[in-house]
């Protein structure tokens, strides 16, 4: 098995990476990054000879096409999606290859799903989005408790990112600041909820709802811009789903932002003269602060990212509820962990043939959950559940 890793040296690509290369059947993974010194200097410190590394600009076409030819899959890892989900998606079905991504952004998600579903299936290819800790466990685990019940009232998913757990990567310029992106996108875009049988639009950053999370605790956690309200009323039939999360830390700076203007794509900001979009000068503040500002002693907020996803509903005439969270067996669970080890074991999944359906699919639609769940469990991960 060959494997295209676009931005296979970032926080989440680098563990993926690292999961897969210690597959007996993978041959070979490219790490193709902007960033060609990045690349070679994590290859160096992989030193592995199944690591091969490729200068990709994802927005350069040919050099796109080129880096595809003659691999098997692709898995992408070059956030923020809703730059650069669509264009590698294209060139994956151009070059008729299967792919794989962590897309954690709606509107591309929503595109490719509607818009490329068709074109993959008739390429002959299987397109797997959003295959990372939330969504991809996420989801995952909502088929998983939607398989137990007979009607659901709700599936409510719900995560909290501390600030600790966050490894920026913002350049020196705020070029380079993908995570802060999304985080900014979390409160600009519109938060899409499935509530009594329908979509619903609501503001990032409403809805405030105190959720227990197993590590974090009770913290306040309110309607994002996340796929999973998105995509699974598409898989699975619910009077309701939600999508609730927050990043513990890092809430207060959004929440301030939300509230001058800054969290807004249409805002412009003058500044001795000159215009800027409100969302890039928020970034510049979060880079100012990324690098300037003490942290947040983990003593008072653990390094680490909690989710749980609840369902409600009947089952042989009763009332069921059924909570399942994601633990680690060896420490706190982290993002990058539960994200990069759930991308490996989607592109080790289909390359094994374990996941067939052709087109454009979110985890919930192709993905087995048992079959996944054992997979994730032999990387020191449990999913906990709770059924009363």
């Amino acid at each position: 098995m060959k494997i295209l890793a676009l931005g296979g040296c970032g926080q989440q690509g680098a563990l993926a990476v690292k999961t897969l290369i210690e597959a007996d059947d993978v041959e070979k993974v490219v790490i193709a990054d902007i960033n060609l010194a990045a690349a070679q200097a994590f290859q160096k410190k992989l030193n592995s000879d199944k690591i091969d590394v490729l200068e990709v600009n994802v927005l350069d076409e040919d050099v796109l096409l080129a880096a595809m030819k003659d691999v098997d899959l692709v898995a992408n890892f070059v956030g923020p999606f809703f730059k650069f989900a669509e264009p590698v998606a294209k060139a994956a079905i151009a070059c008729g290859v299967n792919y794989v991504d962590i897309c954690d952004d709606v509107v591309p998600t929503q595109t490719l799903l509607d818009d490329y579903h068709d074109k993959a299936k008739a390429a002959g290819i299987s397109m797997l989005l959003g295959m990372g800790a939330s969504p991809g466990i996420t989801n995952i685990l909502a088929r998983h408790g939607a398989n137990q019940l007979d009607h659901i009232n709700k599936v409510g998913v719900y995560w909290a990112v501390s600030v600790n757990d966050i490894e920026s990567e913002i350049s020196d310029d705020g070029e380079s600041a993908a995570i802060y992106e999304h985080a900014i996108e979390l409160m600009a875009a519109n938060a899409l909820q499935f509530i009594d049988g329908k979509y619903t639009d609501f503001q990032g950053g409403a809805g405030l709802e105190n959720i227990a999370f197993a590590t974090l605790g009770k913290q306040a956690a309110y309607y994002v811009s996340h796929p999973e309200s998105a995509t699974l009323p598409r898989y699975i039939k619910a009077d309701n789903i939600v999508n609730k999360g927050c990043a513990p830390g890092l809430d207060e700076v959004l929440f301030a932002f939300q509230g001058l203007g800054l969290a807004n794509h249409e805002g412009v900001v003058k500044v001795k003269g000159t215009e800027y979009k409100a969302t890039d000068i928020a970034i510049a503040v979060l880079a100012y602060l990324d690098a300037n500002m003490d942290p947040v002693p983990e003593s008072e907020l653990p390094a680490c990212s909690d989710l749980l996803v609840e369902l409600e509903g009947q089952r042989n005439g009763e009332s069921i509820k059924i909570r399942l969270d994601l633990l680690a067996t060896d420490g706190l669970p982290r993002m990058d962990r539960a994200t990069g080890i759930t991308a490996a074991i989607g592109v080790l999944m289909m390359g094994r043939g374990q996941i067939t359906e052709k087109g454009v699919h979110a985890p919930e639609g192709c993905v087995e959950p048992e079959a996944f769940i054992a997979e994730l469990e032999k990387y020191n991960f449990e999913i906990k559940e709770t059924i009363s």
